[in-house]
C-alpha cells in the first residue's frame, strides 16, 4: 500500500516512506498512515478551499476528477451529448 494519494506515482513508498522511517525510526505500518492521513487531509483541504488549483495540469484533472467523482455514471472519456 502506497501513498500514491498524495504523490501520483508508485514509488512514493520509497520516497516518503522510508526517509519518514530513517528519521524517525518508527515502523513503516506508522509511517504509512501518517502518510496518508497527512495525504486526505490536504486534499480534503484543498477542494474545500483552493479548488481551482486542481486544473492546472492534466494529471490534476483527472486526480479531481477522480476525487469528486468516486463512482461516476459514465467514464471519463465519454462525451457529453
Amino acid at each position: 500500500m502506497s501513498p500514491v494519494l498524495c504523490t501520483l506515482i508508485a514509488d512514493a513508498e520509497f520516497l516518503l516512506d522510508f526517509p519518514i522511517r530513517l528519521l524517525f525510526k518508527v515502523r513503516m505500518l506508522h509511517s504509512e498512515i501518517i502518510v496518508w492521513i497527512t495525504a486526505i487531509s490536504a486534499n480534503f483541504y484543498f477542494l474545500q478551499t483552493a479548488e481551482e488549483l486542481y486544473g492546472k495540469t492534466f494529471i490534476l484533472i483527472v486526480f479531481h476528477y477522480i476525487l469528486t467523482q468516486p463512482n461516476p455514471s459514465k467514464p471519463l472519456s465519454a462525451k457529453n451529448k
